[in-house]
């Protein structure tokens, strides 16, 4: 991955075109050499075939190029040349073109030197990139070579200034040219840097739009702000100011980057909003600020009080509404920002605002969502204690009634009462178990002591007297679980089982598998639809939702069972047959060998 310092080169303004350019010439100069090494080695071994040594300073010539071309090929083979490319390609070209003078010293035609070194000289202003100066060198070493010209050959006056002017002609044709194009590749390069610039600031923008898109905490969101923005620019310090309208209150959430004792005495101060107003309401209307280009005397106060040279100030702003702004800041001198910087932070700025604007939301939400849960809290305790004085009057008063229409009153107040009663601990255990108040304490659990006591507990709840229910349990089965919340689960199971199941059979098993212990609570009940399958343990969810179903509830016990198996480390299970009945599985771990001794 790329670290931030490697991704804040990649914002800087284009490269050194210099630099780039001498290793392109270090690079071309290498593949040029090892071009010439076969044509120079063929041109000894037939000059040496052919002339024999007839002319030793032609052979000297080429044998001094093949030495030349194969030190520089192997020099710049093994160290790259890096910036010592455009020199050494330099001197190569100079010393290649004297050896080539050298070897054709004994050529009675002139003009076989100016046409030889003319393709030389041309051709390494459009091979070798090293622009106006080096082929201006060049082209001076051969103009002052070709002044011993008139002393290798018996040339007249007008064959001198012929050749003079072919001379001139040639190396001014290869000035102007190593000058054009070296104009154009720096337009090239300019125009590639700026294309990979921008296509940086792209990706990073979309980095940053990810990792601020799974911040849902405010803090955990200026945290992110803070981490992209020190890795998104190359500035000095970096600053994130919120708004808060209600308080009309600034407050300097997070300063990162190369901060001092001034900036992060900065950090979590508020200040009134009316002292910042002018700044404020510039950045409001103008959404990026650049200081001091513009509230000067703003900028000298930072200066003087910060140390800081230039300010770029970008709003974060949602739906017409300020959140904040971002401030970056450079203190190193001539340091400044332009357009490319400013678009880059209102798309950072824009960014920060969808983030800021969706954690409000949710910590808003939250802390609804918590009023509401402390509020039915509350109402559940206090419908509860009226609720056992109603039930505890109906026991009283099935005593003294011996009237079978009143005991018939007594046992409806008594159904009725057990459903609101149950409906009110399951509200309360929704709301214990999303507030985290309650967490698992893991033990060993006796399943057999545990069947025993919910047995008897359901011995004594109405039921329809055509289903039987059927406690199984293996001998000697401990499981690894918190007790009071296994005995809800299997509890809310079996109460659903037999609500659903009007004839036929409800039973609740726990056998060893392995090193599990798998409980299963089995009907021959109405069934589950399979499209229904999926949703059944979300919170109030019923497969029958309308006005005109047959049977109770709000659709808490199996969102309960699935969150409480989640806490003992369990799973849950659901397989159903649409009027045949219905199985729900849980496996839960077993206690160890001693867990089992102390069970």
């Amino acid at each position: 991955m790329t670290n931030p310092s490697q991704q804040k080169r990649a914002l800087r303004p284009p490269g050194s075109y210099e630099d780039a350019r001498r290793l392109a010439t270090a690079s071309r100069l290498r593949r040029t050499t090892f071009s010439l090494l076969l044509p120079l080695a063929l041109a000894i071994a037939v000059h040496v075939h052919v002339f024999g040594d007839s002319a030793p300073l032609r052979a000297l010539g080429l044998i001094g190029m093949l030495a030349l071309t194969t030190v520089t090929h192997l020099v710049v083979l093994r160290h790259g040349a890096g910036g010592r490319g455009l020199s050494l390609a330099v001197v190569f070209v100079v010393t290649f073109c004297g050896l080539l003078l050298v070897s054709l010293g004994e050529i009675a035609d002139a003009h076989h030197h100016v046409r030889l070194l003319a393709v030389l000289v041309m051709g390494g202003a459009i091979v070798l990139p090293w622009g106006l100066v080096p082929q201006t060198v060049v082209a001076t070493c051969v103009a002052v070579a070709y002044t011993q010209l008139p002393a290798w050959f018996p040339l007249d006056a007008h064959a001198v200034h012929e050749h003079a002017v072919s001379l001139f002609d040639i190396l001014a044709l290869s000035v102007i040219g190593a000058w054009t194009l070296d104009r154009q590749r720096r337009a090239v390069f300019a125009e590639r840097e700026q294309g990979r610039v921008i296509l940086r600031r792209q990706q990073l923008l979309l980095d940053a739009a990810s990792e601020l898109n799974a911040s849902l905490d405010v803090e955990a969101t200026v945290a992110t702000i803070a981490r992209m923005a020190e890795r998104t620019f190359d500035v000095d310090t970096i600053a994130l100011v919120l708004v808060d309208e209600a308080r009309g209150v600034l407050r300097t959430a997070a300063v990162v980057g190369d901060t001092n004792e001034a900036d992060r005495e900065t950090e979590n101060l508020e200040i009134p909003l009316a002292v910042l107003a002018p700044l404020v309401d510039e950045i409001r209307r103008r959404q990026v600020v650049c200081v001091p280009d513009a509230l000067a005397e703003f900028g000298a106060l930072i200066r003087e009080r910060f140390g800081v040279r230039a300010s770029l100030y970008a709003a974060i702003e949602h739906e017409s509404t300020l959140l904040g702004y971002l401030v970056l800041n450079y203190r190193r001198g001539g340091a400044s920002f332009d357009q490319a910087d400013a678009t880059l932070a209102r798309g950072f700025a824009t960014c920060c605002a969808i983030a800021l604007a969706k954690s409000r939301l949710v910590t808003d939400l939250r802390r609804a969502d918590r009023v509401k849960n402390e509020f039915v809290s509350t109402m559940s305790h206090e419908l509860r204690t009226p609720l056992h004085v109603i039930l505890g009057y109906a026991d009283l008063l099935d005593d003294v009634l011996t009237d079978p229409e009143g005991r018939r009153g007594i046992d409806r107040i008594r159904v009725a009462g057990r459903e609101l009663l149950e409906l009110i601990e399951a509200t309360l255990d929704v709301n214990r178990l999303e507030s985290g108040e309650d967490p698992a304490t893991l033990a060993p659990v006796a399943v057999r002591d545990l069947w025993d006591e919910l047995g008897g507990e359901f011995t004594a709840l109405p039921h329809a007297e055509s289903v039987r229910l059927v406690w199984q349990v293996e001998d000697g089965l401990v499981a690894l679980a918190d007790r009071r919340k296994l005995k809800i689960i299997v509890k809310n199971l079996v109460g659903n089982a037999l609500k659903f199941t009007r004839a036929g059979e409800v039973v609740a098993s726990a056998v060893r598998d392995g090193q599990r212990c798998v409980v299963r609570v089995c009907d021959t009940g109405i069934g589950i639809p399979p499209e229904h399958l999926d949703g059944i343990f979300e919170k109030f969810r019923q497969v029958d939702s309308s006005d005109r179903r047959s049977f109770g509830g709000v659709g808490l016990g199996l969102y309960i069972v699935r969150k409480l198996v989640e806490q003992l480390g369990g799973t849950v299970e659901v397989a159903s047959t649409v009027g045949r009945g219905t199985t729900f599985t849980i496996t839960l771990p077993l206690a160890s060998a001693r867990g089992v001794a102390a069970a």
